[in-house]
């Protein structure tokens, strides 16, 4: 049998579906594998791949590959699946699931052989420092806009980060002509695989969620890796060091929003903040950067959501100060329900509603006048709190039953 898995979009996403290919193969292994893309090159060299077309030459594919055959189909689009729009588990999960193919943890692959890794290497063999590399902007070729606000790195921030690793490392900035530069950086500009090679042979990676940050994961190269618009738990990886951006300072306009929160252009009329250094934290990247413990091995998933919060707000509380604790031990970048058990007053649960601001808060308060206070308070709070947060008149335990309850005086 033939299997035939089409793969749309970006260069990005072509990395991603190597994982889906060695999901397939391993349900399927005695098919054979087609894949259709706009980047065969990706695919070169992989074991779990028969072929591999481009979409511009397709010539006789029916012919030769359909006609009068038993073949599987995997051509459908993962982005317009219910799991994906609802950020409910990895792309990589969600495509297999699609297919009816079974997702076992797979990661990307890039199979680079020997003449490649010695041929391309030597182009950057007269470099001196060890090599940080960085891709700071990200999409398709001739934007009507160079800088996308819900995807790339702003231009101070980026520019800040060069100028504290300069003096150390050779920077190499990968990025298009029509790309805004960075000044104290060789960019590049060059094949698939020589990126590749180049990410491979790199010391330290900067990367927002753009190509550069799947074929790190597809060589097992952790990265620090900067989020706006899309979240780690649905395009990212646990090995990488993801960053993921302040939380809106205003409420956008999603007019332009379809199947996503925000539009990956970077439309202006959805910008969030009142300006771009709002977004991330310098400091902090560079500071996950030099971690030892990122350079060289796996690093834990990171997530700096709650301290930016709290540089954001100027301000502490109960909530931030304790979830700060968790900031690099757990990714907090998409939490989707958040249960208070014993909210008394409701105010923490408030604050979770502040914080997290796609979540729903349910509040557990058994006492009936505290329960009461928490309803009071519910009433003064805007419409969309009260619409996140949920009260219940109820206490939590390990069974259902009645126990002796004794409430706190005052």
């Amino acid at each position: 049998m033939k299997i035939i898995f089409q793969i749309d979009g970006g260069i990005g996403k072509s990395v991603a579906a190597t994982a889906v290919c060695k999901a397939i193969k391993t349900q399927y292994p005695k098919d054979d594998l087609i894949v259709i893309s706009g980047y065969p090159e990706v695919f070169l060299c992989n074991p779990h791949v028969y072929k591999a077309f481009n979409f511009n030459n397709l010539n006789y594919f029916y012919q030769d590959h359909i006609e009068g055959q038993q073949v599987k189909m995997c051509l459908h689009n993962p982005y317009l699946e219910t799991d994906f729009i609802s950020i409910n588990g990895h792309l990589i999960k969600v495509w297999c699931e699609m297919f009816g193919i079974q997702y076992n943890g797979e990661l990307p692959e890039l199979f680079i052989n020997n003449r490649e890794q010695t041929f391309f290497s030597n182009q950057f063999g007269q470099v001196q420092k060890p090599i940080l590399v960085m891709q700071t902007h990200g999409g398709a070729q001739n934007q009507p806009n160079k800088y996308s606000w819900t995807r790339d790195l702003p231009l101070g921030t980026a520019q800040k980060i060069v100028s504290a690793f300069k003096d150390e490392y050779h920077i190499v900035h990968i990025r298009r002509e029509d790309q805004l530069a960075l000044e104290g950086t060789t960019p590049i500009q060059a094949d698939f695989r020589v990126l590749a090679v180049l990410i491979g042979i790199s010391t330290k990676r900067l990367f927002i969620d753009s190509f550069a940050q799947h074929t790190a994961a597809a060589l097992n190269k952790p990265s620090v890796v900067c989020w706006v618009g899309n979240v780690p738990s649905q395009f990212g990886y646990e090995m990488h060091t993801n960053i993921v951006a302040n939380p809106p300072t205003l409420k956008p306009e999603l007019r332009h929003s379809v199947f996503s929160r925000f539009n990956i252009s970077g439309q202006p009329t959805e910008f969030p903040y009142n300006n771009e250094n709002e977004i991330f934290n310098a400091d902090q990247i560079i500071d996950a950067l030099r971690n030892e413990s990122y350079e060289g091995k796996p690093a834990a998933v990171k997530n700096i959501y709650i301290s930016n919060y709290i540089d954001a707000n100027k301000k502490r509380s109960m909530v931030a100060d304790r979830l700060q604790w968790l900031a690099g031990k757990a990714d907090l970048s998409n939490v989707q329900h958040i249960l208070d058990i014993g909210s008394w007053q409701l105010s923490q649960s408030a604050e979770f509603a502040d914080i997290f601001k796609e979540a729903t808060v349910h509040a557990f308060e058994p006492v009936p006048d505290s329960y009461n206070l928490c309803l009071n308070n519910l009433s003064t709070l805007n419409d969309q709190m009260k619409e996140r947060i949920h009260v219940h008149n109820l206490a939590l335990s390990n069974v259902s039953a009645e126990i002796p309850f004794y409430p706190i005086d005052g």
